[in-house]
């Protein structure tokens, strides 16, 4: 995928789709970290495409599968507060409740305990 990244750079959607593939396949392997740094630059380079609005949503998930659950529940919140039409936004909310929950955050869990409530209720996500 870097191989085609760097020859096709003037190609916009095919880097942002090669750029968001590479944090997948980091992802899928167990590379959290470096699934992170994947996503942050096609957030950084590909504002205009089609994968930036999923991008921090995907972060927020490589922080929990990376058991950093402080920093997995403030980005999914982030991500459903920014975004509150978005098609993950109950998800995102109820994922920040758990994150919160297992990094011993009663008060920000049972927020985004409501917010998932109400986000469930309006079927945004």
């Amino acid at each position: 995928y870097r191989q085609v990244l760097n020859k096709y750079e003037k190609q916009v959607g095919l880097c942002a789709y090669i750029q968001n593939q590479i944090g997948e396949c980091l992802s899928k392997q167990g590379k959290y970290k470096e699934a992170v740094v994947e996503y942050e630059n096609l957030k950084g380079k590909y504002s205009n495409s089609p994968f930036y609005a999923e991008a921090d949503y995907k972060i927020a998930r490589c922080f929990y599968e990376g058991k950093e659950y402080e920093k997995a529940g403030d980005k999914f919140y982030n991500v459903a507060e920014t975004n509150p039409r978005g098609k993950n936004v109950a998800m995102a909310y109820i994922y920040s409740a758990i994150c919160y929950e297992q990094s011993k955050h009663p008060i920000k869990a049972m927020k985004a305990y409501g917010k998932y409530k109400e986000a469930s209720k309006g079927n945004y996500g």
